[in-house]
């Protein structure tokens, strides 16, 4: 179940679902009598207008479908893939009414989502505690969580006691040429590169502080690569604020040219920025189009994430919890050393956030 799911018939050339199809695909190798349908949105094609009409009509349609597909599916597992939101608890809800087993992929955890961002004691935060409850009621009855990372575990376990839950990052659509951009020679600046959208979940307070603290010592740079106009606003007005340099650069349409747009300017670190209380909620994705090609990151955000997960356990970043940690961040970010360390150590997270991490939920569903 998933709003862009590819058609059940699909050939695998033709799947554009890249992390199911992986999964999927190594389900039909260890069970060549699996059989597969899928429940997909009215629209198909993905849309990023979170309340526009597309979506709005998908989130409808997929709810009020549920208990018909699960139904007349007559499937042995329901594997939920949690768009549009909260599509977990209709269809776990309707697998349990009807005996199926049932497991989740958490990309993003609403309610959980909607709880922390509405305003204390506001009308949304009561209704997004309805639709919170609904989830701790149903959500509780499934057999396997597949989280994220660590921080999303975290928080399933201590919401559902005995959950059984299992950690599976998400992973590029295709092999990346991998390239080396360690620093050869410690002069020029240091150079940051921020891609996508800079929201709500991606405060940029901290990140002020340490390019300020950098700029007063040497040459900073920090660049933007993305399609909006306010997040390229914003970061420019930053750079200027802590007086380093700015440059915006076009959207990178293919995802395979990026390791060659990464090489061209020269960029030392790639940023990544979460807000503590998204922690278990969402797990930032930047990291990997930044490390998959060899570009070391900055992280700035809490623990227990796969972009902390990089820095810490693979040491291909630089990262800061808390404004408590950003001096020694800097003091790390100056030390000619730390780059090219960094950018060496990328190529053993490569595996690690590769599509081999399919494996582990292709034997989890058929173990259910």
């Amino acid at each position: 179940m998933f709003e862009y799911a590819d058609r059940a018939d699909a050939k695998p050339s033709e799947r554009k679902d890249f992390l199911w199809a992986e999964v999927r695909a190594r389900m039909e190798r260890a069970d060549a009598s699996a059989r597969f349908s899928a429940a997909r949105g009215l629209f198909v094609a993905y849309n990023s207008g979170g309340t526009g009409f597309r979506r709005v009509a998908n989130f409808l349609w997929m709810h009020l479908a549920a208990p018909f597909e699960i139904l007349f599916s007559r499937a042995d597992c329901v594997f939920v893939r949690t768009t549009p939101p909260m599509m977990q608890i209709s269809y776990v809800f309707w697998g349990w009414v009807f005996g199926r087993k049932t497991a989740v992929w958490l990309m993003d955890y609403h309610p959980v989502f909607g709880e922390r961002t509405a305003k204390e004691g506001s009308l949304m935060r009561k209704i997004w505690g309805v639709f919170s409850w609904f989830d701790r009621f149903a959500v509780g009855k499934t057999r396997l969580f597949v989280c994220l990372d660590d921080a999303m575990r975290e928080l399933v376990e201590k919401r559902f006691k005995g959950a059984k839950t299992l950690i599976s990052p998400t992973f590029p659509a295709a092999e990346c040429d991998f390239f080396d951009l360690a620093k050869k020679t410690p002069s020029g600046p240091i150079k940051f590169l921020y891609s996508g959208n800079l929201g709500e979940a991606h405060p940029t307070e901290n990140f002020e502080i340490l390019l300020k603290k950098l700029s007063a010592r040497t040459r900073t740079h920090l660049s933007y690569c993305g399609r909006m106009e306010h997040s390229r606003a914003r970061l420019e007005a930053l750079a200027a604020r802590a007086g380093a340099e700015f440059e915006a650069h076009a959207f990178i349409k293919n995802y395979s040219d990026m390791g060659k747009f990464y090489a061209e300017n020269a960029f030392d670190y790639g940023v990544v920025i979460l807000d503590e209380k998204f922690k278990g909620v969402v797990s930032p994705s930047k990291f990997s189009g930044y490390s998959s090609f060899g570009l070391p990151i900055l992280y700035l955000g809490p623990r227990g994430t796969n972009a902390s997960l990089l820095c810490g356990k693979f040491g291909a970043g630089v990262e800061a919890a808390d404004a408590a940690e950003i001096d020694a961040c800097v003091e790390k970010l100056l030390n000619p050393e730390t780059q090219p360390k960094c950018a060496a150590a990328t190529k053993g997270s490569v595996e690690y956030f590769s599509a081999r991490a399919a494996e582990g939920v292709a034997a989890a569903l058929l173990r259910l």
